[in-house]
């Protein structure tokens, strides 16, 4: 989705920004509680007059079904010229034309780790391509109000070692079948397709959730963000999230101005509708807190 996302903004961003119009990709799970749990540490750190020095995401926890959307998705991306493609590996390639920031941030990590804020092994989070570099995004549009050296890594927990590298080695395994093309026809037969998802009993049972470690400029404080979700993350949470932020921008839009947000651009969901969106969220049931540690 990035490199899609990418020539929109390129496109259609300056036109959107003087029209006063707003085009905001990824609102759904993602990137929206990851670009969101940024947003609200941000908020946080505002009130005490400090900047984010870097964010650390895990996502906990989850069942749903994989979506035959994504699937293709995944499949696009793998025969996507070379030119798109090698915007996947740039950490701010979805920076593109609102911004010349570039921070320190790297490629995503595709190996297992260890986070020291949340003392948890960790994996690849196969979405981290994508929300990654619409938290980004968000900091660029907002002037860099997350701070110039603003970093941000996004990996799944593990509840020890050894799940950590087996989880590590599939994630790295499927990347790599799915790149290979004639293993391709194989996997589609297997995986669902486009326009294939779980019944309403998996959507209604399903969970999600995550947790944003930020930690503040010039000092080894940080605080907590939660975020979660009591249903399939990819199809019924999707849709809940899809809707608040419409209705957010339809009906609060002098709301979402009075918090110094932008009227018009090709936006993400924090710049789009910012905590009047958290607001709206918290109302329908969702988990969006922060506490300090």
């Amino acid at each position: 989705e990035v490199p899609w996302a990418r020539r929109n903004s390129i496109k259609y961003h300056d036109e959107a920004v003087k029209k006063g119009v707003k085009l905001v990709h990824c609102c759904g799970y993602d990137s929206l509680p990851f670009d969101m749990a940024v947003y609200m540490l941000h908020k946080h750190a505002q009130k005490t007059g400090r900047h984010l020095d870097k964010v650390y995401t895990l996502t906990g926890d989850s069942r749903g079904s994989v979506s035959g959307g994504t699937v293709a998705s995944g499949f696009a991306i793998a025969a996507m010229p070379k030119e798109d493609r090698k915007h996947l590996s740039d950490p701010y390639a979805y920076v593109a034309n609102v911004s010349t920031w570039r921070g320190e941030d790297k490629d995503d990590s595709w190996w297992w780790g260890y986070n020291p804020m949340a003392k948890k092994h960790t994996y690849p989070f196969i979405m981290a391509v994508c929300n990654t570099r619409v938290v980004r995004r968000s900091n660029a549009i907002l002037g860099e109000a997350y701070g110039s050296n603003f970093k941000y890594q996004e990996e799944s927990a593990a509840p020890n070692f050894p799940v950590a590298v087996l989880a590590s080695t599939m994630v790295a395994f499927l990347k790599i079948l799915m790149a290979i093309s004639f293993i391709q026809p194989l996997l589609k037969k297997i995986l669902p397709k486009s326009g294939e998802g779980p019944s309403r009993k998996i959507m209604m049972n399903g969970y999600w959730s995550a947790t944003a470690y930020g930690k503040f400029e010039g000092t080894e404080e940080f605080a907590v963000a939660e975020v979660g979700g009591k249903h399939d993350p990819g199809y019924y949470d999707t849709s809940r999230m899809l809707l608040e932020a419409a209705l957010a921008m339809s009906l609060q839009e002098d709301d979402i101005k009075a918090e110094g947000l932008p009227a018009g651009g090709v936006l993400t969901p924090a710049t789009a509708v910012g905590m009047v969106g958290v607001e709206r969220l918290r109302k329908a049931g969702f988990t969006f807190a922060v506490k300090s540690e």
